[in-house]
């Protein structure tokens, strides 16, 4: 598995395993309905920008790292929504 530029994720399978690299924007902090924190963000390299979400197990471990304008490199499962899904 090796980095890619967030523009050739739209070439990736969906439900594969990927490595990104950006700066965070965009962040809102949810609750789940057994109030755990998760958080939304968008994720902006040179060639553009994806919609990511960080479960509560992972925003807890990592929440001090989760700060707008602050460069992230992730691992993550591609998964994709319908335009009328989301």
């Amino acid at each position: 598995l090796k980095p890619i530029t967030i523009e050739k994720l739209e070439d990736v399978k969906t439900k594969s395993k990927v490595e990104v690299a950006g700066v965070i924007s965009k962040k809102i902090v949810k609750l789940t309905k057994k109030k755990e924190e998760f958080v939304n963000f968008m994720l902006e390299d040179q060639t553009g920008e994806i919609e990511c979400v960080a479960f509560p197990k992972t925003y807890a471990q990592f929440k001090s790292l989760f700060i707008e304008d602050n460069t992230l490199f992730i691992k993550g499962i591609i998964e994709r929504l319908d335009a009328d899904e989301s």
